[in-house]
């Protein structure tokens, strides 16, 4: 849908110049027509070229309106695309124990730990200041959602781009690492996804993907319990790296299925090797 309105957006103000362009000549040759002459001539001719105006003005009124209203369904697109990505990072802190209102869309940037107990030593460091540490280190750009122990990344991959969230547990010493699908999955399309991601789960060694029957939202979730150990950068890095290369494969697959009329079982078969000859960047647009 968002393909073919971008396209609208691209040729129907070519289409109006051209009308307009047309019509301008149109008139003009109606001025230039001459004054002697048959009359019953140029009275015919005069009324071909009115008629052959009259159509164009009425392709241009029409050409203009689609345009103004290409332009009005555009801005209610990003609006609602806008509050799905609110309704999905609201649900995502819900799951993790945090309150809607800890959340603030321009979260600080981290430039500190935010653990607030000094670390005695290397095993003792909380978890938060491993992952904290890692993504600094790493790279990363990050944000601290409230004053709990969840952080939020924003991801750009081959086929699109989502969200992420890293959280940590310290009192059951557990480090969870959330890639959330950038769309919501329609109600008519939900048993649909959920073959596909059962389908997906079939083998996945690290992570599961999971679903929310009542709100659509995907995520692929990886996660590790270091109690009665430590948990260490080169840990955070696997489950940080192997999730969001398992989303990024499998990402084409449900917004296909989102977009398109395809079976789970043919959706899985090109996720795992047939590819995508008809996507084209589905994921970051719709």
């Amino acid at each position: 849908m968002l393909a073919k309105l971008l396209a609208k957006l691209e040729t129907l103000p070519k289409e109006i110049e051209r009308l307009m362009l047309e019509i301008a000549a149109g008139r003009q040759r109606v001025q230039d027509l001459p004054a002697s002459g048959d009359i019953e001539e140029k009275k015919g001719e005069l009324d071909d070229l009115q008629s052959h105006l009259s159509k164009l003005e009425a392709k241009l009124g029409r050409a203009q309106y689609e345009y103004k209203s290409a332009v009005t369904l555009l801005h209610l697109l990003a609006a609602a695309i806008q509050a799905e990505r609110e309704d999905v990072e609201k649900a995502v802190l819900n799951q993790t124990g945090c309150s809607a209102e800890d959340w603030s869309p321009a979260a600080k940037t981290l430039d500190h730990p935010v653990s607030k107990e000094a670390s005695a030593g290397a095993g003792d460091r909380s978890i938060i200041d491993v992952v904290v540490d890692f993504f600094k280190n790493d790279g990363w750009h990050f944000s601290q959602v409230g004053e709990e122990p969840l952080l939020r990344l924003d991801v750009s991959g081959e086929h699109g781009e989502w969200t992420c969230f890293a959280q940590a547990r310290e009192e059951k010493k557990q480090f969870i690492f959330y890639s959330v699908c950038p769309v919501p999955v329609p109600e008519n399309k939900r048993v649909a996804v959920a073959e596909f991601l059962t389908r997906a789960n079939y083998g996945l060694v690290i992570g599961n993907f999971e679903m929310n029957f009542q709100n659509g939202n995907v995520e692929f979730r990886t996660s590790i319990d270091v109690e009665g150990d430590r948990l260490s950068p080169a840990l955070v890095r696997n489950l940080v790296y192997a999730n969001i290369a398992t989303m990024g494969r499998y990402l084409p697959g449900i917004m296909a299925l989102i977009h398109y009329d395809l079976s789970p079982s043919e959706a899985i078969a090109r996720v795992e090797g047939q590819g995508w000859p008809f996507l084209a960047n589905t994921c970051d647009s719709d």
